[in-house]
């Protein structure tokens, strides 16, 4: 995140630059469930927990950018990625299925998984 935030410096400045979130807001987004019911939150927290035990660390580097919303007045930009990807699929794959046995739901589709 560092070298992105190093990268994006340059378009802060600019003339009619867009309000940019902090660094520490930033976030790489696996799996989106909105919001839990409170009687889940210990199930899913241990299954979350056994499907990253061992992980191991993923190379990734930034590959690609771009935007959603209008050129003029972007609502969201992203950054891509390249590297263990495959890697990062994996673990998105068990964060799912760990979602799922802990009793989780969740709508598919643009508001559901990203």
């Amino acid at each position: 995140m560092a070298d992105l935030d190093r990268a994006l410096q340059p378009l802060r400045a600019a003339p009619g630059a867009p309000r940019w979130t902090p660094p520490s807001r930033w976030h790489l987004t696996l799996l989106f469930l909105g919001d839990v019911p409170a009687h889940l939150l210990g199930p899913l927290t241990t299954a979350v927990a056994s499907a990253v035990a061992g992980t191991p660390p993923l190379v990734l580097q930034l590959a690609g950018a771009g935007r959603f919303g209008s050129s003029r007045r972007p609502a969201v930009c992203w950054a891509g990625l390249t590297g263990d990807v495959a890697g990062l699929t994996g673990l998105a794959g068990r964060l799912t299925a760990a979602a799922g046995r802990s009793g989780c739901r969740w709508r598919t589709g643009r508001s559901g998984r990203t």
